[in-house]
């Protein structure tokens, strides 16, 4: 196979003040990025977006690093062979004309489109509809934590193959700005602080797929059990929440509402509140998530060797396991957390550094996957 050129769609807020911290989509189309330029099937890779007015990439994107191959979809479209959509939607005259020129296209789903159109059917509370463009693509690609509630959803609205490809990641958002600092630097990374541990959690509690509801009452359970062993528990992106009725009834009599052992804090990007805050010391993270179980947060976290509470069955082997939606074994995950992690830092970070190499957007079987996928997409031609 010839080499080809590769298009990969990304939006780009004209925004100077937005981060890239924002949108895992974003973070993703970056990902697969990286990935591709290391395909021995790519002559040029870009990152497209539709201009809207955009006078330069906002400096909160962080794609300096790259910024020749970030250019408008309309600048390129003519040299297109491959054209990927990741985070902007691709429209049925641009799918048209790549497949008139004997391109291919394909929807790289990154999100639990099932419920998200599932919560807008019965709430009609966000601005989203499924493939608005009614754009016609030769692939669907997502990743293992959708096959269960997308898959089938996907072939049906699409009419056409999925395919289930390697959650990537690389730590390279973190080492671009918090690891470049070198106050940051110094204060990211897990450190044992004593027997008394700071809990927080970062789910961003913006839908039902990741919500602090199940970590925020184990935690809860966990200081009634143990209340020496818990210094303070930070429960991020929620101030939102305290306008809630439901959300002020349930956290209102928790004991570590009554003894102020927990605050809720306002957004903050994960690596920004471990490394960024110098009234801060993070020892453990607790997470939750629904059929959302592969999340660059919990890489992020890992790199960073922080003792890592979830309930993602793909991770079971790493970090504090919890089953679905089981708040007393979440406390008890915490618990072990806090008793056990400092006396095993060695093999868990190991068993971490071991996960991240295999999500490495650059490493050699990922690239060989994508690389793969990519021939059998073209091998008619």
């Amino acid at each position: 196979m010839k080499p080809i050129n590769i298009a990969i769609t990304i939006v780009l807020p004209n925004d100077e003040g937005q981060s890239i911290w924002a949108n895992g989509a974003r973070q993703h189309a970056v990902f697969l990025y990286q990935c591709l330029k290391k395909s021995p099937v790519a002559d040029n890779v870009w990152l497209v977006h539709d201009t809207g007015g955009l006078k330069s990439i906002p400096s909160g994107m962080l794609l300096d690093g790259f910024k020749d191959d970030v250019v408008p979809i309309s600048s390129v479209l003519e040299q297109v062979d491959l054209l990927i959509e990741v985070s902007l939607n691709v429209g049925a005259a641009q799918a048209q004309f790549i497949r008139d020129r004997g391109g291919k296209v394909v929807s790289y789903r990154v999100g639990n489109d099932y419920y998200f159109t599932l919560q807008n059917i019965l709430f009609d509370n966000i601005d989203w509809v499924p493939n608005p463009n009614r754009t016609e693509y030769d692939e669907v690609w997502t990743n293992a934590q959708h096959a269960h509630t997308c898959k089938s959803f996907f072939e049906v609205l699409f009419r056409s193959e999925v395919h289930i490809l390697p959650h990537i990641w690389s730590p390279y958002f973190i080492e671009k700005t918090h690891l470049a600092n070198p106050v940051q630097k110094k204060r990211f990374g897990y450190t044992d602080r004593g027997s008394r541990k700071t809990v927080a959690m970062f789910d961003p509690n913006i839908n039902a797929v990741k919500c602090c509801l199940v970590p925020m009452l184990a935690v809860n359970e966990f200081y009634r059990e143990y209340p020496d062993l818990l210094q303070h528990c930070y429960i991020t992106n929620a101030l939102h929440l305290g306008k809630n009725k439901t959300f002020n009834h349930l956290i209102s009599p928790l004991d570590i509402n009554l003894t102020q052992r927990a605050t809720v804090e306002g957004r903050f990007p994960f690596p920004e509140f471990a490394g960024g805050i110098e009234s801060v010391s993070l020892d453990i993270i607790i997470t939750h998530q629904w059929e959302n179980g592969l999340n660059y947060f919990y890489y992020d976290a890992l790199y960073g060797n922080y003792p890592l509470v979830h309930n993602s069955p793909f991770l079971k082997d790493i970090g504090y396991y919890y089953e679905g939606f089981e708040i007393q074994q979440a406390a008890k995950a915490l618990h072990q957390a806090a008793t056990e992690h400092d006396a095993n830092i060695d093999s868990y970070n190991r068993k971490a550094r071991a996960l991240l190499a295999s999500v490495d957007a650059e490493s050699e079987e990922n690239v060989r996957i994508y690389t793969d996928r990519i021939k059998a997409l073209f091998s008619d031609l």
